[in-house]
């Protein structure tokens, strides 16, 4: 009989957690995370007892004596004078630049002067002193200049930080936050002499002035370089040479600099340290990155050597086409590095190990005034303890404000004497649940186009009518708001037909709606327009396919690359900007590459003839095809640029977006093939189904344009239907003056005021008399005219630049008092439900993780504060501008240790 074998159970799957429960091992192996901003981080965020774990005082003692050295996090630049920091590290560790933020008057000047051990040195013009910041702590320490330091022939122009701990174990950097500073001020003085000023924190005094004669007078425009126990500082003109000042000493000397590096500009040299430790110069030449050592002989005598010379192709990897002109902006004292500046990018090369890495040519180029601005390093620990912050109190203050606010926009909701629209956007987040935004759309009294988020709320997914109708309503009589509705934006879903036919009867049986609630459904553009570019995009995805390795394929050879210019040159093609790879989940980047594509048509075709390799060329009838579809995205993106703007815009602008992708796609009668046909033939039938259930919402807006009126909406009719535009043209008119009518029983004005010739004079009728009959045909021909007749029978007005319809509607209110409380309303109507950035997106709009593990009243609350906290005009921040969108790691409620 065979033995049963036993079987044995894994011990691994519980010996794990079990030896997580152990602190004392969990904190040995939390130790050995990398020191990067979003390690502990997500060590924090797993539970409270690893939270209470990596915020100890001992653990976090524990961390900075093992890893010793800090990371470096990014470098600081003087962007105005203001110290704009940006990370040079990659996501999840990028550190947002809105991290680290310094308040300063309007009426301060600011000059940023160094970066050193932590702390960053501001000088403060106007008030004579200068700032001490200690970005991790958020310490600011400020120390007015002696007076002879504000002679009117002296100019303070740079300046040093350097910390003054350096006992046995304290690592600068890393120790320094509550460890006492030195700065050193440096001027010159219009009779060429330089003076230094040293200032103790620990004594609170200034030294002594130390002074040396120079050859000009030059401002120091180098940042400073510590170098054992000296600074020094590049004059302007290198002939002059450079300034040494001995921090033991406190003497201020000047050293001459190599002749051969006479006539130099500033931004090719740079002070570093050199191969035996003592000064060294780095200078760009326009082939080589030359490095000088200063040498000191037994007999006291200094000479300039020549001591390593690398090429700049051998640093880089680029060509000096590729690579342009190249400028130093920085030096990293801790990592002996320096900053090289080229137009493919801001590289960072170790100078020991010649090792370099590429942090990216967009956010390094240049400064505020367009001007070329040092780096200034910055390293520290990063950690997930707080400094001194309540989370309660932050907490606590954020849902007063929120309760504060809401009510102040409440109050403008009820006392704006107009309707308001709204949108309403979904963000998922997984498969079960999402976020519901609700904003609001109205003109405010001045007349001016407001936008504000009203709700934002967590749904369940998928999810149906009923629980949006209900999500929807709530907010809405939450808000007191339910008779100022107007219409609602959506995107096409079974589940938003279903929330708004149920609302639509709500709403009009408590007789609330203008117009019956013809209205209150706007379907949204870009949606429909993203459905159109789909089918388009779908017909041509296997030639989109062999364009995109077209452009991998010549764009992986510098050979190729050259042979490929050298066919456009012969074509006589103008090539101002070239082929790039676009991003397939926004059409609008594969739009610009077939665009492009196209243009270099004949090109790729003679390439192909060319490269026996070369097998992407496209064929005629495929590049048929691309031409045919480019045509209708041409239109669908000019018209989603313009529905989706960011910017508050008016209704009676999108007719013309609109109307010019119906021009495309009925104009499009091209025979290229029968797969072409059908999927034009499915993008109209798409289009045509929008336009059926949208023209009158669309034409509206247009017909109260004074620019415009129904005179126009007729011409595009019959421009488009023929025989067939009187129906089209009546149903738009009717609807106008039924909502005219409506809207002036609202007002009690029945607005008869004058006959067809324009005379206030009633008819005096003689019944017997001989003219009894002409006067009865006159009384029946007589046509009574509204202030609706007055507006369309004068003619539009001329177009005129920068006309804006809102301000012309505020000063005519007064003559057409009933079509302006229309204008008002319809024009505050949005035809999208997405910002424009959105808009052009094959994806579903998304919802971080981070933000999600936030309480729902939470999330409303910082998102609505957000955007209530927003000017009207508002324009992305100066970090936005200046970084672009990036994926970076939300570390906001973090310190630096």
């Amino acid at each position: 009989m065979p033995r049963r074998r036993r079987r044995r159970r894994c011990s691994s799957p519980a010996a794990c957690p079990l030896a997580l429960e152990d602190n004392d091992i969990l904190e040995d192996i939390l130790l050995r995370l990398p020191p990067q901003p979003s390690s502990l981080t997500r060590a924090a965020s797993v539970c409270d007892r690893w939270r209470r774990l990596v915020t100890s005082p001992d653990f976090l003692r524990r961390l900075r004596s093992i890893h010793r050295e800090p990371p470096l996090l990014g470098v600081f630049m003087n962007y105005g004078g203001y110290p704009l920091f940006h990370s040079v590290l990659d996501p999840p560790d990028a550190i947002p630049p809105e991290r680290f933020l310094l308040w300063r008057d309007e009426d301060d000047n600011w000059d940023l002067f160094g970066v050193r051990h932590g702390r960053v040195l501001i000088y403060n013009y106007p008030r004579h002193e200068f700032i001490v910041w200690d970005p991790a702590t958020g310490d600011r320490r400020c120390v007015a200049i002696p007076e002879k330091l504000r002679d009117k022939e002296m100019r303070v122009c740079n300046g040093a930080v350097v910390c003054a701990a350096g006992g046995q174990g304290h690592v600068h950097g890393r120790d320094c936050h509550w460890s006492p500073f030195q700065v050193i001020l440096i001027g010159i003085s219009d009779e060429r002499r330089a003076v230094a000023c040293l200032y103790s924190s620990a004594t609170g005094e200034w030294g002594d002035l130390s002074s040396a004669n120079i050859r000009y007078s030059d401002y120091t425009v180098s940042s400073s370089t510590l170098i054992g126990d000296s600074l020094y500082w590049l004059l302007e003109e290198i002939e002059g040479g450079i300034l040494e000042f001995d921090l033991g000493r406190q003497i201020l000397d000047v050293i001459e600099s190599p002749r051969d590096v006479a006539g130099v500009r500033s931004d090719d040299i740079h002070i570093i340290s050199a191969e035996d430790g003592g000064v060294g110069l780095a200078v760009m030449t326009p082939v080589s990155l030359d490095m000088w050592d200063r040498k000191i002989s037994s007999d006291g005598i200094c000479t300039w050597v020549l001591w390593k010379t690398v090429k700049l192709e051998e640093i880089t990897g680029l060509s000096r086409d590729e690579r342009g002109h190249v400028v130093i902006h920085g030096y990293d004292e801790d990592d002996d590095a320096i900053f090289l500046m080229t137009d493919m990018g801001c590289f960072v090369v170790q100078l020991q190990s010649m090792q370099f890495r590429n942090l990216g040519v967009r956010d390094f180029k240049i400064n505020y005034f367009h001007q070329i601005c040092a780096y200034h390093p910055y390293r520290s620990f990063y950690s997930c303890k707080g400094f001194a912050l309540d989370y309660q109190m932050a907490w606590d203050d954020c849902i007063r404000a929120f309760k504060e606010k809401k009510l102040i926009l409440q109050e403008v909701l009820n006392s704006a004497n107009c309707r308001i629209s709204f949108t309403t956007d979904m963000l998922t987040l997984n498969e079960t649940t999402g976020y519901m935004c609700v904003t609001c759309h109205f003109i405010d009294n001045d007349w001016k186009v407001q936008k504000r988020v009203i709700k934002f709320f967590v749904v369940q997914t998928p999810c149906n009518g009923v629980d949006l109708f209900n999500a929807v309503l709530k907010c809405i009589q939450d808000w007191n708001i339910e008779e100022k509705i107007f219409g609602i934006t959506l995107v096409n879903s079974a589940a938003n037909y279903t929330m708004v036919d149920m609302l639509k009867c709500n709403l009009v049986d408590k007789k609330v709606l203008p117009a019956g609630g013809k209205f209150l459904h706007t379907r949204c553009a870009a949606h429909v327009i993203n459905l159109i570019v789909n089918d388009g995009l779908k017909l041509i995805d296997p030639i989109v396919g062999k364009i995109r390795e077209s452009v991998k394929y010549i764009k992986s050879s510098q050979s190729r690359m050259r042979k490929f210019e050298e066919i456009i040159a012969q074509e006589n093609i103008s090539c101002k900007v070239w082929l790039s790879l676009d991003n397939p989940t926004n059409w609008y980047s594969t739009y610009w590459l077939l665009e492009k594509a196209l243009e270099f048509r004949r090109v790729f075709n003679s390439f192909a003839l060319q490269d026996a390799n070369y097998t992407y060329a496209p064929s005629f009838e495929e590049w048929e095809r691309v031409r045919v579809v480019c045509g209708v995205l041409k239109a669908c993106y000019e018209a989603t640029e313009a529905i989706s703007c960011s910017s508050c815009r008016t209704s009676n602008l999108y007719f013309h977006s609109i109307w010019l992708i119906k021009l495309a796609l009925d104009g499009e009668t091209s025979d290229v093939d029968n797969d072409v046909r059908k999927v034009i033939k499915g993008m109209k039938k798409k289009f045509n189904k929008y336009w059926m259930k949208s023209y009158i919402s669309l034409s509206i807006p247009v017909v109260l344009d004074p620019r415009f009126k129904f005179m126009f909406i007729k011409f595009r009719f019959e421009q488009s239907y023929g025989a067939d535009a009187g129906k089209w043209f009546k149903r738009v008119r009717k609807v106008l003056r039924g909502l005219f009518d409506e809207y002036s029983s609202q007002s009690g004005d029945c607005d008869v005021d004058s006959t067809e010739d324009g005379s206030d004079q009633e008819i005096d009728m003689e019944e017997d008399g001989p003219f009894a009959d002409w006067y009865e045909h006159l009384s029946k021909n007589s046509r009574v005219t509204t202030e609706l007749d007055r507006y369309l029978n004068e003619s539009p007005i001329r177009q005129s630049e920068g006309f804006d319809i809102l301000k012309w509607w505020m000063v005519y209110s007064p003559m057409y008092p009933n079509l302006a409380r229309i204008a008002r309303d319809m024009l505050a109507m949005p035809m999208s439900t997405v910002a424009s950035k959105s808009a052009f997106s094959t994806k579903g709009r998304t919802i971080s993780d981070y933000h999600s593990r936030l309480t729902p009243e939470t999330t409303e609350a910082l998102i609505c504060l957000q955007d209530w906290s927003r000017p009207s005009d508002y324009h992305p921040c100066l970090w936005s501008i200046t970084f672009g969108d990036r994926d970076e790691f939300p570390i906001d409620s973090l310190c630096l240790y």
